[in-house]
């Protein structure tokens, strides 16, 4: 099979559909696994979500740097809610009013940090976690109406897109 390959970068944007992806980061290989990490903006209508993976502080000020919109209704915390990510600076450019993160129930890096849901509290944003909620979705439409649905015995936390249905969904699986 002959396969295409090509690696993102920051600045580039694709549509699949009625889905825009606007990669954040990274603007070059280093071969580091956080530098290199990538970070993708999804935009479905008119709903914003930020999707991080494990960029940490760092990435996030490049990020913010980069001058690329940053705003999300929506946002995936870096690197399952660690102290490393998930800036308040990075926090307030956004301007989400959901976090999502997903860690273990008791998770031995100790995921989400206690730091980091205290900022989330402070910031007034609500904060879902797989370790607490299970399986998190956001069902959203393209007018910018959503609604968060957890499900406690579901094992991941889900944010899905799908242009098919009138509604769709706006998901990340970790």
């Amino acid at each position: 099979m002959d396969a295409g390959y090509h690696e993102p970068r920051a600045g580039e944007v694709f549509e699949v559909g009625s889905l825009r992806i606007e990669v954040l980061n990274p603007e070059e290989l280093t071969g580091d696994l956080h530098e290199g990490n990538i970070a993708v903006r999804a935009v479905f209508g008119e709903i914003y979500v930020i999707l991080t993976g494990d960029a940490e502080a760092r990435e996030e000020q490049l990020m913010l740097e980069r001058n690329l919109d940053l705003d999300a209704d929506i946002y995936q915390l870096g690197h399952h809610g660690s102290s490393t990510s998930s800036t308040e600076e990075f926090i307030e450019e956004m301007g989400p009013d959901v976090g999502v993160y997903s860690a273990a129930t008791d998770s031995q890096y100790g995921h989400p940090h206690d730091e980091v849901v205290e900022r989330f509290d402070e910031m007034d944003i609500d904060l879902y976690g797989t370790g607490e909620h299970g399986t998190v979705t956001v069902e959203a439409d393209a007018d910018g109406e959503y609604e968060v649905v957890t499900e406690v015995d579901a094992p991941l936390v889900t944010l899905v897109v799908s242009p098919f249905f009138e509604s769709g969904s706006v998901a990340a699986v970790p």
